[in-house]
């Protein structure tokens, strides 16, 4: 009986963690539906006091024919930029200009809820599949973990696209810098 509400309890929690609603400025800028060709695109622009810039949009996939999430999109991919992308079904990228530390969970994306019918808006936390450091080395950690054995996931500089590790696909922070 404990197996078959264990089994229950997973769908109904991946359903609730998805429940984030696009505000209202990005609902303005929502295709009516979900469309292959398309990924949603967030360039945040790290600034040394905190005040960070945040563009999104959505942008026009490489290859729309294969599911890939990279994008035709001059904005990342640049000398100074770290990039990640979630699962290619949820086609979602966001790249990082700047040094410093990021929280995922002050970053959303907009996906297609093909169960729901309807746009959602999850956080980055949770859903990074695939990184690009270009070059920036930096790493991914969880705030939550204090003491000696806390988990990190490092990258360097100059180095292609990487599967997210376990501990970057669980991770909240990402710092980009030599520092990190």
């Amino acid at each position: 009986m404990s197996m078959r509400y264990s089994l229950l309890a997973l769908p109904l929690f991946t359903a609730c963690a998805l429940d984030a609603d696009p505000t209202p400025a990005q609902e303005a800028d929502l295709p009516p539906g979900p469309d292959p060709t398309l990924v949603h695109r967030t360039i945040v622009t790290l600034s040394p006091d905190g005040h960070d810039t945040v563009v999104q949009g959505f942008v026009h996939r490489a290859r729309p024919s294969d599911g890939a999430s990279i994008a035709q999109d001059p904005g990342c991919g640049t000398v100074g930029s770290f990039s990640m992308y979630t699962d290619p079904s949820l086609g979602a990228t966001i790249c990082f200009q700047g040094t410093g530390t990021a929280s995922l969970w002050n970053y959303s994306f907009i996906a297609w809820d093909s169960v729901h019918q309807r746009w959602i808006a999850p956080p980055w936390k949770g859903y990074v599949r695939t990184y690009w450091p270009w070059v920036s080395p930096g790493s991914f950690t969880d705030s939550t973990c204090t003491g000696f054995f806390c988990s990190i996931e490092r990258f360097s500089a100059f180095t292609p696209p990487t599967t997210a590790g376990s501990v970057a696909r669980g991770a909240d922070t990402l710092c980009l810098g030599p520092g990190c």
